[in-house]
């Protein structure tokens, strides 16, 4: 069904905004916990895999040593996680290239979603932390996030869904 962010777009029906739209026709909370169960299962097998990542993405040992590792992934999952959030919105909106690296290396991250769980944003803050070795490992998030799936809370409130969250200007 193509990529993830075209899918998660998808499912705001025809209502377009700058960034991201509205709430979802198709997706339930307990969807958007899937697919985020289910991407840090397939990071946990291609954990061993290298590769530079495009910039919002790349974790901030990345960006300043040029250190590639395990938990450089598992922040790069934090940002999926908060794409799949907000389903699909651009990481770091509103943010050029140069503030976004001036941002990182003074400690800022996204903030919370109003719709997201504070248990949720747990699990992405815990994520981006400075030192790599205090972030999850990938089974440690698997396990979390199917705690949390399967836990019939809602995660994500999409009848919440706050498209003002965003800053509608996207920069590349």
């Amino acid at each position: 069904m193509g990529n993830l962010r075209d899918f998660l777009r998808s499912s705001h029906g025809s209502v377009v905004y700058a960034n991201m739209a509205g709430n979802s026709l198709t997706l339930t909370c307990r969807d958007l916990m899937s697919f985020a169960w289910q991407s840090a299962r397939g990071m946990s097998y291609l954990a061993s895999q290298k590769g530079e990542l495009p910039l919002r993405w790349m974790a901030i040992e990345s960006i300043f040593q040029g250190i590639t590792t395990t938990e450089s992934d598992v922040w790069s999952y934090g940002v999926l996680l908060w794409e799949i959030v907000t389903l699909g919105a651009n990481p770091y909106p509103g943010m050029g290239r140069d503030q976004l690296i001036s941002q990182l290396h003074d400690g800022y991250r996204m903030p919370k979603p109003q719709y997201c769980s504070d248990e949720l944003y747990s699990i992405m803050w815990q994520c981006w932390q400075q030192d790599p070795e205090s972030r999850p490992t990938f089974l440690e998030l698997g396990k979390t996030l199917h705690r949390l799936m399967t836990a019939q809370k809602i995660s994500i409130d999409l009848d919440n869904f706050d498209v003002s969250y965003i800053n509608a200007t996207e920069e590349q």
